[in-house]
């Protein structure tokens, strides 16, 4: 699996498209490239050009944004605004009792996991690994097993056994949800989380899953989802013959 692009907006010109391609193209890193070399170290040159590809691209969603309705929606759903605490809270909380959501996040060569769950506080915790032991232990032997041109005969999949490390931090946490949802980050993207196993089983097989690209997409969703609600249920129509079709269709023994 991989995260794939968000759909456009209805409405948008194909050359602001293929600008914001190209730009964020730039931006991405490679998450899952075989024989991925980590370098957390200074480079100057390549600071300058994320910025100015940042730059870039602010500009043509402030563009966007400005242009109408179509533009202002495909810029929310894109431009990567953290959401801040009490907007965490109150995704948790629209989410229940019963529902969290498992965001990941790196910093430097760390990754951190958040926990987010209606009646609780958000907790963030620290994975035991770095991104080079994820790269290594994860990424690498997945593509080996599944991904790559011509997998092994019998491929052992030892990288499912990385759940102990990604997901031991809420190993209890799991066992009050029904219903997960996923954020991976960078590396994660690039691989099944679901699959991966906690207690000797799948994670999937704990608990139902979903994913998400971001937060601030999941939270930005579940408005709009609860904004149609409030303005009331679809109607749906159908063609009948006769009357009595029609209550047959509602009235049946």
């Amino acid at each position: 699996m991989s995260l794939r692009p968000l759909p456009s907006q209805p409405g948008l010109q194909a050359e602001d498209l293929a600008l914001e391609a190209q730009l964020l193209q730039q931006l991405k890193g490679q998450p899952g490239a075989q024989g991925l070399a980590l370098d957390v170290s200074p480079q100057p040159e390549r600071l300058l050009r994320v910025q100015a590809a940042r730059e870039a691209l602010a500009r043509l969603w402030d563009r966007l944004a400005a242009s109408g309705e179509s533009g202002q929606r495909h810029v929310q759903l894109r431009r990567a605004r953290p959401l801040d605490r009490q907007a965490l809270q109150a995704l948790a909380e629209s989410l229940g009792p019963r529902c969290a959501c498992m965001a990941f996040y790196t910093a430097g060569t760390q990754f951190f996991l958040a926990w987010l769950q209606g009646g609780q506080a958000l907790w963030v915790g620290l994975v035991p690994a770095t991104t080079q032991q994820v790269l290594q232990a994860l990424v690498q032997p997945f593509e080996r097993d599944v991904l790559a041109a011509q997998p092994q005969a019998r491929p052992k999949h030892e990288w499912m056994a990385f759940g102990e490390t990604l997901f031991g931090g809420v190993a209890d946490r799991l066992d009050t949800v029904d219903e997960l949802v996923l954020v991976p980050h960078g590396l994660l993207h690039g691989v099944p989380l679901h699959a991966l196993q906690l207690g000797g089983q799948p994670l999937v097989a704990r608990v139902a899953v979903s994913y998400a690209p971001s937060l601030t997409v999941l939270a930005s969703v579940r408005a709009l989802s609860a904004q149609a609600a409030r303005q009331g249920a679809p109607f749906i129509g159908f063609q009948a013959a006769q009357p009595d079709d029609v209550a047959a269709m509602f009235f049946t023994s």
